[in-house]
C-alpha cells in the first residue's frame, strides 16, 4: 500500500460571498510516509453503543448488501427522491462485521428520530476481502 499527500487550495468566487466554490490542486502529488497507527479504537468515543440484532441491524445491512453488490433495492432504504450512486464496482458477498451508534437506540423510534452509526463491514470481489466502513444517519419514517 502507498500513501499519497495531495495539496489543494480553496477556491472563491468574487460573488460566493466568501463560501468556497471549488477545491483545486496546486501541486502534483507526492507519496509520503503511512499515517501513524491510532492508539485503541477512536470510533468508540464517537459511536460508543454496540447495536446487536435487531430492526437497525437488519435494515443496515440490507442496506449495504444491495448498496454494495447491486442485488436487490437499495432505493428502499433512502427517503424519497434521494439518490446515492453506485460504486463503480459491485462486490459479490458484503457481510456486516460491526455497528455502532452514536446515541441510545430506541426500541421503537417515532418519526423522524435521527441516529448517526458506523458500520463495518467486510466485502468480497475476485481479488479478495476488503474492510470497509461507513458512516451513515439514519432518520425514522412513517409507513
Amino acid at each position: 500500500m502507498r500513501y499519497f499527500a495531495v495539496p489543494v487550495e480553496v477556491v472563491r468566487s468574487s460573488g460566493s460571498g466568501g463560501a468556497p466554490d471549488a477545491l483545486a490542486v496546486t501541486a502534483a502529488p507526492a507519496q509520503v510516509a503511512a499515517p501513524a497507527a491510532l492508539s485503541g479504537d477512536q470510533s468508540a468515543a464517537v459511536y460508543g453503543t454496540v447495536v446487536g440484532d435487531g430492526p437497525l441491524r437488519q435494515t443496515v445491512a440490507g442496506y449495504l448488501k444491495a448498496y454494495l453488490t447491486g442485488v436487490g433495492d437499495s432505493s428502499r432504504y433512502l427517503s424519497p427522491g434521494a439518490g446515492v450512486p453506485a460504486p463503480a464496482a459491485a462486490y459479490a458477498k458484503v457481510e456486516l462485521s460491526s455497528l455502532g451508534a452514536g446515541g441510545a437506540v430506541p426500541s421503537a423510534p417515532v418519526d423522524g428520530t435521527v441516529l448517526e452509526v458506523q458500520a463495518q463491514v467486510v466485502a468480497t470481489d475476485s481479488a479478495g476481502t476488503w474492510p470497509l466502513t461507513y458512516p451513515l444517519r439514519l432518520r425514522a419514517r412513517g409507513r
